[in-house]
């Protein structure tokens, strides 16, 4: 049945759209259902769904539906398919035939992948076994699994093995919190305890939260909760209350919330979101966020200060000095000059125990792609454009850097140059690697001190992990230009 359900209202999917999957993994358009009943009744039918189109002959519109069975009533035949000689069914149940099926390399680890990273928390709750070529995934051997993973194969990979350590670690480093429904849901009906979120802290760690309901299925990676925390996150949506108000605002594809879908209150669901997202904030705020302060030495303050550490008592004699009363006022008339440099501000960011100063100046340069001693210079379908830009030293002995920011307006192509302007010396910073960490931008590749990009949107917020050839404190910035078309 097409565009109905008897699903409840806490079920996982009912949109209908699930059951027509098989036929987007046909190059021919064809699947071959074959049922055993409880009652002992077998039944096959196949079915095929083509693209409609007029046909002269008949001055008409096709269906673009065809079957293949028993008689021109569409009966199904009365007996299992035999496509598998080694295969019979002997429980209840449907198995799916789909004919031609395209050829992939690896097929079995991309399934075992796919698995692993939609269903993770359905098999960890026991409430999903899969067989994959005879091999069974279920809470009991998915370890196994998981220990043949290489986190250095791919972000996804690595989330995977993150996510898993949330759910089996005893660690008490990974936090375990259910939900108090007085800092969260209790206007809206949710009782303590309808959801439970493990988080931890980490380097390099994803820093969002991945969201799942009732039947633990992934649905999306909750991002925009802490740009300063290095963390991860499963928050598992398990209670009748906040499953039936989830489940309204989600997409037919199960990868999103849209309150807009609630079309009786969609106020009310606007609400609900946004303050689960303001909760998640402040779980990870409250948890891992470093009250102390960090010492850090501002850049060229040291030629100010002395050497010697001055002992209690002569730092109190100081202390005296310096709130004698003053005598007066001594003043001096100074020719104001005809040319005023353009001003320069220093930004000092800091990131577990890192530094960096950042040289932040007014647009002085040129139009063209150029800024100081022409840094763009060779591009010149590139122009200038003033963002504002936030710079963070990971590790200064290894090079690497974050840089944040947020994109301007949309264009087809941009570009970033990290480069040092100083009075006398104009250093580009050649950039060994790079990697999207948030945003719709791609990287299309690297040259010397400069990232070329694509997929550049309006308002984007984009995060990008950077490692550089160099290894020193300094006034590092990065200079922005779009394509001129």
């Amino acid at each position: 049945e097409n565009g109905s359900s008897n699903k409840g209202q806490t079920s996982g999917g009912s949109f209908g759209i699930g059951k027509s999957a098989a036929y987007a993994c046909s190059d021919l358009r064809t699947v071959f259902y074959s049922s055993l009943d409880k009652q002992g009744i077998e039944s096959n039918i196949g079915v095929t769904r083509l693209v409609s189109y007029f046909d002269e002959e008949f001055s008409g519109w096709t269906t673009g539906v065809g079957y293949y069975s028993d008689d021109n009533m569409f009966t199904a035949i009365g007996k299992q398919a035999e496509f598998d000689s080694e295969y019979v069914r002997n429980k209840s149940g449907t198995d799916v035939y789909i004919m031609g099926f395209p050829e992939m390399d690896n097929l079995y680890n991309e399934i075992i992948i796919s698995i692993l990273k939609n269903f993770l928390v359905s098999i960890w709750k026991n409430k999903l076994v899969v067989k994959v070529h005879g091999n069974v995934i279920n809470k009991s051997t998915i370890s196994s699994y998981i220990d043949n993973l290489n986190q250095y194969e791919g972000k996804e990979i690595k989330e995977i093995i993150n996510y898993y350590y949330l759910l089996s670690s005893a660690n008490p480093k990974v936090l375990k919190i259910p939900l108090n429904k007085n800092e969260y849901g209790k206007k809206y009906g949710f009782e303590d305890g309808e959801c439970k979120l493990y988080i931890m802290e980490g380097e390099n760690l994803n820093s969002r939260i991945m969201i799942t309901r009732n039947a633990g299925m992934k649905l999306f990676n909750q991002d925009h909760i802490s740009g300063t925390i290095d963390f991860t996150g499963i928050l598992m949506i398990e209670g009748e209350n906040m499953n039936r108000a989830f489940r309204m605002m989600e997409v037919p594809s199960h990868d999103a919330w849209e309150p807009g879908r609630c079309k009786q209150n969609v106020k009310l669901a606007e609400r609900i979101y946004s303050d689960l997202r303001k909760y998640l904030r402040e779980k990870v705020k409250t948890n891992f966020a470093k009250t102390n302060s960090i010492k850090m030495d501002a850049f060229g303050a040291s030629d100010f200060l002395p050497d010697k550490i001055i002992s209690d008592g002569a730092s109190e004699t100081i202390k005296e000095k310096l709130m004698d009363q003053i005598n007066s006022v001594l003043g001096k008339k100074m020719k104001t000059k005809k040319k005023k440099k353009p001003s320069r501000k220093i930004e000092i960011t800091g990131d577990k125990g890192g530094q960096h100063t950042k040289s932040g100046k007014k647009n002085g340069g040129k139009q063209d792609g150029s800024s100081g001693d022409n840094p763009g210079r060779g591009d010149k379908g590139y122009k200038y454009i003033d963002i504002k830009e936030r710079i963070i030293c990971k590790d200064k002995e290894k090079g690497l850097y974050t840089i944040k920011y947020i994109i301007p307006r949309n264009a087809k192509r941009a570009r970033l140059d990290f480069v040092m302007n100083g009075e006398q010396t104009n250093y580009k910073f050649p950039v060994k690697d790079a990697f999207i960490r948030i945003g719709k931008v791609s990287i299309k590749s690297i040259k010397e001190n400069k990232i070329y990009l694509e997929n550049i949107f309006k308002s984007d917020l984009v995060t990008i992990d950077l490692k550089m050839d160099f290894n020193q404190y300094c006034l590092m910035e990065a200079n922005y230009y779009e394509s001129k078309k």
